[in-house]
């Protein structure tokens, strides 16, 4: 892992990243206004605590899909058909660049992401001192929004990097959405569930998430540098 290569990856992300922050300000605003009118047919996001979760996870969801689209734009597309073989004259090897792109990239867009998710939480936090939205528990518990965040910010980043992982050691673009969208099938339930009711649970389960992505991106990195040596 190379430092200088990472800050010289995030400085080219740069647009993309100010992009990020206002695409999911506005996905978190557009979720809040479809929901807000729903909330009275599930007693639980009557409460303001759970009802932000709720939206915030949902969000996410949206965020899965564009980040992975921007994925296979930045990191998976050097890695498929013709553009793989350019890599090949990378001075520290195609599996440490991969590296150093994927910490650049899954870092600087999920931490962008969640300062648009957070501005627009404390935006409709604050409104909700002056505005009347019908809830029926109106006292915020900042705590639990926050623990949400990190939870956000964390299973962004791991479903970010598997379907990276995914895409450059199929060589498919499309396999790294369809991965995503998985995800969002298999978890979607369990993270929004998680986050309004056990807290502590959907910590542990993202982080175990985060664990299991950065270990099947090292495996790819080691997939790399053992094809390279083959060659």
């Amino acid at each position: 892992m190379n430092f200088n290569n990472i800050k010289y990856e995030i400085n080219n992300m740069k647009k993309l990243n100010k992009k990020s922050v206002l695409v999911s300000f506005i996905a978190l605003i557009i979720v809040f206004l479809i929901f807000l009118g729903a909330k009275d047919s599930d007693p639980q996001t009557n409460h303001i605590n759970s009802f932000i979760s709720i939206i915030i996870m949902l969000t996410c969801y949206y965020e899965l899909i564009y980040a992975t689209a921007k994925s296979c734009r930045y990191v998976v597309s050097d890695y498929v058909n013709d553009n793989k073989i350019r890599l090949y004259l990378m001075p520290n090897g195609r599996g440490k660049f991969l590296l150093n792109k994927v910490i650049a990239f899954v870092g600087s867009f999920a931490t962008s992401s969640t300062i648009g998710i957070t501005i627009g939480t404390f935006l409709i936090l604050i409104l909700s001192k002056f505005i009347n939205f019908g809830f029926s528990d109106n006292n915020i518990n900042y705590l639990r929004i926050l623990v949400t965040l990190v939870g956000y910010l964390i299973y962004l980043s791991s479903v970010m990097i598997f379907a990276t992982y995914v895409g450059v050691r199929y060589q498919s673009k499309v396999s790294a959405i369809i991965v995503s969208i998985i995800f969002l099938f298999l978890f979607g339930n369990a993270m929004i569930s998680t986050s309004t009711s056990n807290q502590v649970a959907f910590i542990i389960i993202v982080l175990v998430l985060l664990f299991i992505s950065l270990l099947l991106l090292l495996h790819c990195v080691r997939y790399i540098n053992k094809d390279e040596v083959s060659r």
